[in-house]
């Protein structure tokens, strides 16, 4: 039943995720692709300290694997989270 969903999912990094799933390849239904958008810190002007965390912050995600981790548990809590709400029609 189109338009009767149980999980809707943001961001394609996680969907394709949960697409891997076999309990997911029942959705099928796709939104348009928007346009690609970067993540930004942004510090106060003239806050050195405030500039010198982020930029370490950023610096540290992208050396080791936060971004896959986090990915890897958000996929398994939204995964979780449906499996749980399987009450309604599927998405198709």
């Amino acid at each position: 039943m189109p338009g009767v969903c149980d999980a809707a999912v943001h961001d394609d990094a996680m969907l394709n995720e949960l697409l891997k799933l076999p309990e997911w390849k029942k959705f099928s239904v796709r939104l348009k692709v928007g346009p690609r958008t970067t993540l930004v810190l942004i510090a106060p002007a003239g806050d050195a300290d405030t500039l010198a965390f982020l930029k370490k912050t950023a610096r540290a995600w992208s050396e080791n694997s936060y971004w896959s981790q986090t990915k890897k548990k958000w996929v398994s809590d939204v995964a979780f989270e449906v499996y749980l709400d399987q009450n309604v029609p599927d998405c198709h």
